[in-house]
């Protein structure tokens, strides 16, 4: 079997480290490590928003799964009920809280990378890809909503703002228990 191809601006690394995983020639690599940061900021943000906009999450969850063109995925779900018995939660009386919970993710991880040191400008379509669901609940909130997906985003922006430091702590949680938490743990680090 051949050995695997390295690309030539793929830096080399020593045994141990965290394997950059989008390299551009120059430019500073995004890093396994930095995806799952951002990723439990992203869920951590939707849970937050929900909570203080008075809907407990029944769970929040991060993993790590598989690969998409070599990057590793972190796919993340902040659940509102049980799976084992659906409820329906419903936002259908506050549809544009229903926006803004859905903005709130890719904005704070957007935010995440750019506090890593990133460029905006360098993971935007990382993190546009990451949100397409997201997106997608706001386009079905957005029919019964009293804002557009411009103001929806600017609320999102500013409840970010107002919560950095409870969508961190709550980040940092859900790393540290593995990639699960509770709508009360979730609850009880606020």
């Amino acid at each position: 079997m051949p050995p695997p191809v390295r690309h030539v601006d793929e830096p080399t690394r020593r045994p141990g480290e965290d394997r950059p995983v989008l390299t551009r020639k120059g430019r500073r690599t995004v890093t396994v490590e930095d995806l799952h940061t951002a990723a439990s900021i992203h869920e951590a943000a939707h849970a937050v928003t929900a909570i203080v906009y008075g809907i407990v999450p029944f769970s929040v969850e991060i993993e790590r799964r598989n690969r998409l063109f070599g990057l590793p995925l972190f796919p993340g779900l902040t659940r509102y009920s049980d799976p084992r018995k659906p409820e329906v939660v419903d936002y259908s009386d506050r549809p544009d809280k229903g926006m803004v919970v859905s903005y709130v993710g890719p904005v704070a991880e957007l935010r995440a990378f750019t506090e890593l040191g990133y460029r905006a400008s360098a993971v935007r379509g990382c993190v546009n890809r990451a949100s397409e669901s997201d997106m997608h609940i706001a386009s079905m909130f957005s029919r019964y909503a009293s804002i557009d997906h411009r103001k929806a985003r600017k609320i999102g922006e500013q409840m970010v703002d107002r919560n950095w430091s409870r969508i961190v702590r709550v980040a940092k949680a859900l790393r540290g228990a593995g990639g699960y938490l509770t709508g009360k743990q979730v609850v009880d680090l606020l």
